[in-house]
């Protein structure tokens, strides 16, 4: 996801955000606050096309974790119990650094890190735990309806 700044009222979920040159760079998603939101990534909109075109739905991975968008870091604030992320040991309180290949840094790179789970491909998942940083595989299951 992109954290973005409209400068001015929050566009709708579903509304484009285009560039200079009139090409869709995001789809609003999320509003955060009267002037900013998140908004997703032309990526995360392909993949949803994708999935639609080769199966008729979106197939989406689920790992049971909770996070808060106003955090300055994806910090994690919940784990469900006998969920991929608890049966791997991640723990509230646990900073995400890495899920898969994405680097996080914020609630934006968590959220997107999450539309590419894939249901059944184990993902490498790194958390800073205090001082320490320590990897976990998440196997994610399908995301409930």
């Amino acid at each position: 996801m992109l954290r973005v700044d409209y400068g001015g009222p929050v566009l709708s979920p579903g509304a484009p955000l285009v560039d200079g040159n009139g090409r869709v760079m995001a789809v609003a998603h999320q509003e955060v606050d009267a002037r900013s939101g998140y908004a997703l990534p032309v990526e995360v909109v392909r993949r949803v096309v994708d999935d639609v075109q080769r199966g008729g739905r979106v197939s989406r991975g689920w790992i049971g974790l909770k996070l808060k968008p106003e955090s300055v870091v994806p910090q994690v604030t919940q784990v469900q119990v006998g969920s991929p992320s608890a049966k791997a040991g991640v723990r509230a309180g646990d900073v995400l650094l890495e899920i898969g290949a994405r680097h996080l840094e914020d609630y934006a790179d968590a959220a997107n890190a999450f539309y590419f789970l894939k249901p059944g491909t184990p993902t490498p998942v790194r958390v800073r735990r205090g001082k320490d940083e320590i990897e976990v595989s998440v196997v994610p299951l399908e995301q409930a309806k």
